[in-house]
């Protein structure tokens, strides 16, 4: 997904230096995605802390609405993308 902007951009390297003061976008959502999914074990589960904790907060808010019974919310694309 996403917007081509090769044809109507042009490549241009700058100092570091050169951004101060100014905003900066990036995206980096298939970065994110991808450090996600390494930072799980090969059976797919999260990686857990020394005390077998899941350290993710998807996982958090995934099991406290198990333990209510609510599949809706346990299940729902807001929980799963932790908005």
């Amino acid at each position: 997904m996403g917007v081509l902007l090769t044809p109507i951009i042009t490549k241009d390297t700058i100092a570091l230096d050169a951004l101060h003061g100014q905003t900066l976008a990036v995206d980096g959502n298939g970065e994110l995605y991808q450090f996600l999914a390494l930072i799980r074990l090969r059976d797919g589960t999260p990686l857990k802390d020394s005390k077998g904790a899941v350290r993710s907060r998807y996982e958090e808010e995934r099991v406290a609405a198990l333990e209510r019974g609510d599949m809706a919310a346990a299940y729902s694309k807001a929980t799963m993308t932790s908005r």
